[in-house]
C-alpha cells in the first residue's frame, strides 16, 4: 500500500469467510489499526498468570471482561479509548446475526462515537461463518460510500 490516508478500527468478529474485506480497505489507502475482537480476551491489559489459572480466570471474568460492564464502560474500553489512542478516522462495526451480546449495543455505540468523538461509523450486518446472506457488492458499495464521506470530512 502506498501512503496511509485513513486509520480504521474494525469492531467485533469479522466475517471469517471473506477476510479480503480488510484488503479492500487498501483501495482507499486505509488500514485497520485496531480490531476489538482480539482485545476481548485481554481487556485488563495483562496476560493470564498460568501459575494461578483459576485466580486469573476469576479476575478476568469478574472485573475486566467486556460483558460484565455497563454499555457505556464497554463502549469506552473497546472503542472510544482506542479511537483517541490510535487516532482513528472511522469505525467499521460488524453486527452479528447470532451475537446479540456482542452486537446489541452497536447502534448506541455509533451515536456516542460520532457525537462525543466526531468519528463516523459504518454498521455492517451479517454472519461470521455463513456466507449465504453476504452480498459482496452491496458491502463494498456501503464501504465505498463510507470512505467517500470520510474523504469529504478529511478535506
Amino acid at each position: 500500500m502506498s501512503e496511509e490516508r485513513f486509520r480504521i478500527l474494525f469492531d467485533n468478529i469479522p466475517p471469517w469467510f471473506t477476510l479480503g474485506i480488510f484488503n479492500y480497505l487498501h483501495k482507499f489507502n486505509a488500514v485497520s489499526v485496531h480490531e476489538t475482537y482480539t482485545y476481548y480476551f485481554h481487556m485488563d491489559g495483562h496476560r493470564m498468570d498460568t501459575d494461578r489459572p483459576y485466580e486469573g480466570l476469576a479476575r478476568k471474568y469478574l472485573s475486566s471482561c467486556w460483558f460484565t460492564k455497563s454499555v457505556k464502560e464497554t463502549i469506552y474500553d473497546l472503542v472510544a479509548k482506542k479511537v483517541v489512542d490510535y487516532d482513528i478516522d472511522g469505525v467499521i462495526s460488524y453486527i452479528l446475526y447470532g451475537g446479540k451480546i456482542s452486537s446489541g449495543f452497536m447502534p448506541e455505540q455509533r451515536n456516542i462515537i460520532e457525537v462525543e468523538y466526531g468519528v463516523p461509523s459504518l454498521l455492517l450486518k451479517g454472519d461470521m461463518v455463513d456466507p449465504r446472506d453476504y452480498q459482496d457488492a452491496q458491502v463494498k458499495n456501503r464501504i465505498d460510500a463510507f470512505f467517500e464521506m470520510l474523504d469529504k470530512k478529511k478535506k
